[in-house]
Parts: C-alpha cells; structure tokens; sequence
C-alpha cells in the first residue's frame, strides 16, 4: 500500500533483502570488523541491540563475505530450542542423519565438527534469537 504511495519498487526492511543493499553505517562496519575478528580468532560472540535494529540482517551481511569453500555456517533460528533439537538442526545442516538420543547426536555432532576444522575449514555457528533459550539451552551454547 505504502509502496505504491512513495514510489518504492520493493517493500523496504524486507527479510529477504538482499545483503548488499544495505545501508553501510559506521556502525554496521565496526560490527561487520568485529565479526571478522571473532571468525578469525575462533572467538564466541554475542550481537545484542535492540529489536528491529538489524542484527540478523547485519549478520546475513557478513555470512555474505564470507568464502563458502573455508567456512560452513550453521544457522539456527527456533523460538523454543532444546539441546536435542539444536544438535538434530545442526547435523542435518550438515548432511549427517541425527542419532534418535541426545547424547549420540552430541557426538556425532562434535567428531563432524572437528572434521570440518582438519579440512582447514571454519566453522560458525550462528543461534539467532538466542535471548529466548532456557537456562539448559544457554549453558549448553556456553559450553
């Protein structure tokens, strides 16, 4: 409706816009460096500000940089993650059919990981919405 009205050719704030179209801001530079620092170094980090602000969308930015054949990013995105849904997501990201028990799942998930990492590659994992996990899930990620 709106879009008609100012001449917009798409809807503006849209999740699927794509990366490069973003608006570069000072801010979303320095987060854009620090997220290559942390990749770089192995770090864990955290993006928080506040809703609507544009972390996930500056996060696609970055995943955008990045060269698909040195990284394998895993991207998990559930309002009511639990531990064995969070290992289920990630190894079927990876091609790897999940194990029925938690406990497996974990170690299927840790010796794939560390497979990626021998390959010379690096891998990423990205929780979006992370704020909403229970205290098992956040001592899980913390771990």
């Amino acid at each position: 409706m709106f879009e008609s009205f100012f001449n917009f050719t798409k809807t503006p704030f849209a999740r699927d816009m794509p990366p490069e179209s973003l608006y570069s801001t000072p801010q979303l530079e320095a987060l854009q460096s620090r997220l290559a620092y942390g990749i770089k170094n192995r770090a864990f980090l955290i993006v928080s500000g506040d809703a609507g602000s544009g972390k996930t969308t500056a996060i696609r930015r970055f995943i955008s940089t990045l060269d698909p054949l040195r990284t394998v990013v895993l991207y998990v995105s559930e309002f009511n993650l639990t531990p064995r849904n969070f290992y289920f997501d990630l190894l079927n990201q990876i091609g790897v059919k999940p194990h029925f028990f938690r406990g497996e799942a974990k170690r299927q998930f840790v010796k794939k990981i560390r497979l990626i990492a021998a390959d010379n590659n690096v891998p990423i994992i990205i929780i979006d919405e992370a704020h909403l996990c229970d205290m098992e899930m956040l001592i899980l990620i913390g771990s």
